[in-house]
């Protein structure tokens, strides 16, 4: 049983921005496809707070590194508004007030369902802002907006940081591949639902692909005695039924 205890010193999560980041955001989000397709059965993510007429810079600069260094451009031009300004304090404000209130919950839950003592997480995780409605993750790091309340992005993408960090290799071993640990990591917030439905403001809802799947994923999690569960039991069946799909 972890120590989950009133004394335990949470993770902290220090908020910013990264141009850099962003850039490889907007570029990814007007010139590549979705790696999943979203729930409105498209691949193509919204543009967010981007400026509509980017759209069609794909056509109108094909060459990919002009293009980037011509976002990189409009990105210090748009941060510079003052009702962009504004927008970027006022969700990094909501965000740190949202948090703040959840994390005493998240932390000690997450390490129960993982079976992994909070002192293994992650000291510091980074929340960067950005404009786009797509927010991604790397190393101990992840993307918010204002499109959602914070704890979806945060809980989410944690989660998937944790996740990789102690059983990516146990994947691998078990079997899998990049892309089906990919799969996998995204089926598996279905437990956050499960398990954190009380503290989370909405639920998670996955990505289409997985939509089949995650009832079942489900179901097996109950069945290994959900969060009470040995979560490597758990995770050795999740590992074979995905195996049997054709994701990945």
């Amino acid at each position: 049983m972890k120590n989950t205890n009133k004394k335990t010193a949470f993770p902290k999560i220090q908020f910013g921005f990264d141009i850099e980041w962003e850039t490889n955001n907007w570029f990814g989000i007007l010139f590549l496809k979705r790696k999943f397709a979203l729930r409105n059965k498209t691949d193509k993510q919204g543009l967010g707070d981007i400026p509509a007429n980017l759209v069609d810079l794909p056509k109108l600069i094909p060459d990919k590194n002009e293009a980037w260094q011509h976002i990189l451009k409009r990105i210090r031009k748009e941060i510079k508004k003052p009702e962009i300004k504004q927008i970027m304090a006022e969700t990094i404000r909501e965000a740190k007030a949202n948090w703040e209130k959840k994390k005493g919950q998240y932390f000690p839950i997450l390490a129960k369902m993982l079976d992994v003592d909070i002192k293994k997480f992650e000291p510091k995780y980074f929340a960067y802002f950005t404009l786009s409605r797509m927010a991604p993750f790397k190393g101990n790091s992840f993307m918010f907006n204002r499109f959602a309340a914070f704890d979806h992005y945060a809980a989410h993408e944690i989660m998937h940081i944790e996740f990789l960090k102690a059983y990516a290799k146990y994947c691998k071993d078990k079997g899998l591949n990049d892309e089906k640990i990919s799969h996998l990591k995204e089926i598996l917030t279905e437990l956050l639902n499960e398990d954190m439905n009380e503290i989370l403001t909405r639920p998670e809802m996955g990505y289409l692909p997985h939509e089949k799947i995650r009832p079942k994923i489900l179901e097996l999690y109950r069945k290994n005695g959900g969060i009470n569960g040995r979560f490597t039991d758990f995770l050795g069946k999740a590992i074979k039924l995905v195996k049997k799909t054709g994701l990945g």
